[in-house]
């Protein structure tokens, strides 16, 4: 199963959503731990580990960041 999620920066925070999982969001300090966080939480919402993240960025993030 593909999950696709949103990723968002603020400035001071890091935010992911997505739309195939309801009600759901995460944030964090860095890009590196929320990514960590969206594995964790996928895997919560869907009770198993068989799936793929495919990230996207808002428009106004830099991939290097």
């Amino acid at each position: 199963m593909k999950i696709q999620v949103l990723i968002e920066n603020d400035g001071n925070s890091w935010q992911a959503t997505s739309k195939d999982l309801t009600n759901w969001v995460a944030w964090s300090d860095s890009l590196a731990n929320l990514r960590q966080l969206i594995v964790e939480g996928v895997e919560y919402c869907l009770e198993s580990t068989d799936f793929t993240i495919e990230e996207q960025f808002d428009s106004s993030i830099q991939v290097g960041q």
